[in-house]
């Protein structure tokens, strides 16, 4: 009876036993298929200096509103899906973070309307060429009353 010659083995070839990846532990698996968390707090930050970015600018550029609800628009969306497809969880959030960026929101809304303020009553921002410097400033012994007057016409 003659032997059966036996087929070489692969090295490389898996088994019913062996295991099919190089990490170890089930959480390193898990954060190479869903990605890191996300650190909200970042977010917060980021979208609260834009918001300021837009208030600061929108009095003197009403195209700043359109482009705020634009980036805030598809911010939001993105988002959304990273965090059902993307990231798992979210470390360290909480109502903390969100009630705080509401109470600044105050303070937002007050800083805009100021600068907002300066940039429809300074007459040095978008002079006409026929503007002398003489019309910026009050001359010498002109009351207070008539200046802002003339200064604030419009």
């Amino acid at each position: 009876m003659a032997l059966k010659e036996e087929e070489p083995v692969d090295p490389n070839a898996i088994g019913d036993d062996d295991v099919e990846t190089q990490h170890v532990f089930q959480d390193e698996l898990n954060r190479a298929y869903t990605g890191l968390p996300v650190a909200s707090w970042y977010l917060y930050a980021w979208f609260f200096t834009n918001l300021l970015i837009y208030y600061l600018y929108g009095g003197g550029m009403p195209l700043m509103y359109i482009l705020g609800v634009l980036f805030f628009t598809t911010s939001y969306l993105n988002y959304k899906w990273l965090f059902f497809f993307w990231h798992p969880i979210s470390h360290g959030f909480n109502e903390d973070i969100a009630l705080y960026s509401v109470t600044l929101m105050k303070f937002a809304v007050l800083f805009h309307m100021f600068m907002s303020l300066f940039m429809y009553s300074n007459r040095r921002v978008l002079t006409p060429r026929d503007y002398s410097p003489a019309q910026h400033y009050r001359p010498k012994g002109e009351a207070p009353g008539k200046f802002f007057s003339r200064r604030f016409d419009r």
